[in-house]
This record gives C-alpha cells, structure tokens and sequence, in this order.
C-alpha cells in the first residue's frame, strides 16, 4: 500500500512538472504575441478614462456647491458661535474654579489635568485665553508650595 502511494505521488508530481512547463511556454508566447499591444492599449484606455471621470467629478462638484453653497455658509457659521459660545462659558467656569479652590484642589488643576479636561469636551487645540487659565493654575500651585510650610 505504501509502495502504491509513492509511485502514485511520484506520477502525480512528474504530471504537475509537466503541465506546469507546458503552461508557461504558452504563456510565454501568448505575451510575445498579445502582451505589448495589450500593455499599450491599457495605457491609452486609462488615460481617456481618467479624464473623462476628472470632468465628471468637476462637474458633480460646481453642481453640488451651488445647490448647497447656503446651507454649507450656514453650517459653518452655527459651528463657529456655537464653539465660541463653549469657549466663553468654559473660561468662567474654569476662572470660578481657580478662584475658589484650596490647596489640594490646586494639585488636581495641574496642566495636565485642564488640557486632558478640554480633550474630553472635544477641543484638541486649545484656544489662548484657555492656556492662559493654565499659567495662571501653575502660578497659584507654585505660590501654594511656597506658603504652605
């Protein structure tokens, strides 16, 4: 049975070595007869279509910006008050806070604290008044250390 298997897997690899060099001779000359000609006519065809679909896109584009030109203008200025409208609210809070806290709520206002705080609100970069409120919580921790022994 074993001796059956090994002449079986001796064929079948001779039959595979075979077909596979038959198969890359026809290969071979199928691309000296086809490949050049393909590869040119590939090119050609990717450039027309490129742009016909660069004026497609132009044209979907002017379309969509006249259609939504008010309602895109209005969107951004929502967006613009609404965040201005968070800023100014967030900067007297925070004020409040630094104007009443003691000196262990100092420690927890730490810079790291006030920007990983912003993060969570959603502003990555922080604005100037906000950063100000962070020098003047490191003042106040720095005169809290100085005082306090």
């Amino acid at each position: 049975m074993q001796e059956y298997r090994k002449n079986n897997a001796a064929k079948i690899k001779e039959r595979e070595k075979e077909y596979k060099g038959a198969n890359v001779e026809k290969v071979k000359e199928w691309q000296k007869k086809w490949g050049k000609a393909n590869a040119e006519y590939r090119k050609g065809y990717n450039k027309e279509w490129q742009k016909q679909n660069a004026e497609k896109v132009t044209e979907e584009r002017k379309i969509y910006n006249k259609i939504n030109a008010d309602k895109i203008a209005q969107k951004q200025k929502d967006w613009k008050k609404n965040n201005d409208e968070h800023l100014k609210k967030y900067k007297k809070n925070n004020i409040q806070r630094v104007k009443e806290c003691r000196k262990n709520d100092i420690v927890n206002l730490s810079n790291y604290y006030l920007k990983s705080k912003l993060k969570r609100k959603g502003i990555l970069n922080p604005s100037p008044d906000l950063l100000e409120i962070q020098k003047l919580t490191i003042k106040i921790k720095r005169h809290a250390k100085k005082h306090s022994s």
